[in-house]
């Protein structure tokens, strides 16, 4: 007699159990759904190390870190998942060269969504900004915890904009 194996699945975020027994936990579907996958990209390295070590404290973020070029941040999206980039608008010593590496960035993983770091909250920047594609703009004089929930927040599909 042959046995076929059956997968049963409850509606919801519920415990799905195959054939075999084995089950994941509701906890583990939940926290398999809430993952979220930040690239990482300031205007220095040690900038860049410090913002990535600060956002791996929250526990919804699997976080990687890049160099703020566009050759390296490619190689990044073709070797990890990206969900939210956070990117800083100055690059290669120009204030506005992050917003042209977001743009091309938008053509290599156009699912993901970015955060842009901005040193001034002016109007034209913050339009330049959401222009190159970032879905919200977050003022580097801000806490982690606030940028944390931007990302969040961006991650969810809402814009941002920082209160400064």
């Amino acid at each position: 007699m042959a046995t076929k194996a059956v997968r049963e699945t409850n509606p919801g975020p519920q415990t799905t159990t195959d054939f075999a027994g084995s089950a994941l936990m509701q906890q583990d579907l939940k926290q398999l759904d809430r993952t979220i996958h930040v690239l990482v990209a300031d205007n220095s390295p040690f900038h860049t190390e410090l913002l990535s070590e600060a956002l791996r404290g929250d526990p919804d973020f699997q976080v990687a870190s890049s160099n703020l070029s566009a050759a390296s941040l490619a190689a990044a999206v073709r070797n990890h998942t990206v969900d939210v980039f956070v990117l800083s608008s100055f690059a290669d010593g120009e204030a506005q060269r992050g917003l042209e590496i977001l743009q091309e960035l938008r053509q290599t993983a156009p699912q993901a969504r970015a955060v842009m770091l901005l040193n001034s909250c002016k109007p034209d920047s913050i339009l330049e900004a959401f222009r190159a594609g970032a879905k919200g703009v977050f003022h580097i004089q801000e806490r982690t915890e606030v940028l944390c929930h931007c990302i969040h927040r961006v991650h969810e599909g809402e814009a941002w904009v920082s209160r400064e």
